[in-house]
């Protein structure tokens, strides 16, 4: 694996790369024209619910290879809160539970789910600090 520090990307040598992008809003981008050339296999993104949604919307639409059954393979990663994430996936703003579509799934790791003790103990006190 090679870093390319200038593009932000990871280069591997079967051709593969690893894109590294910031999917905050951007003032200077509001449309997000600077993910319309991308094209994609797949997507990971780690804190979605600190992402635009629109920006969130215009990756899932750049993954144009291997689809699943003709769907998007897309993995969004996010802490609890009350922001689209919630509303879009789990419940609305009245608090009903969202329908999801038979290709989505809204799963739940609770500090609990951790099997270490320690770890479980030593994350809950900084939690509580916050």
């Amino acid at each position: 694996m090679k870093p390319n520090f200038q593009e932000n990307t990871l280069n591997f040598s079967n051709g593969s790369i690893i894109y590294l992008k910031g999917l905050a809003y951007n003032s200077s981008d509001p449309e997000g024209t600077d993910f319309g050339s991308l094209e994609l296999t797949d997507a990971a993104i780690d804190e979605a619910n600190g992402c635009s949604e629109k920006y969130v919307n215009i990756t899932e639409s750049r993954i144009r290879y291997n689809l699943i059954d003709g769907r998007s393979p897309m993995l969004l990663l996010a802490n609890p809160g009350y922001d689209w994430i919630r509303n879009r996936f789990w419940k609305d703003a009245k608090g009903n539970r969202i329908m999801l579509k038979p290709h989505e799934a809204f799963i739940f790791a609770k500090l609990t789910d951790n099997p270490d003790p320690i770890f479980q103990e030593n994350y809950r006190r900084q939690l509580e600090k916050l």
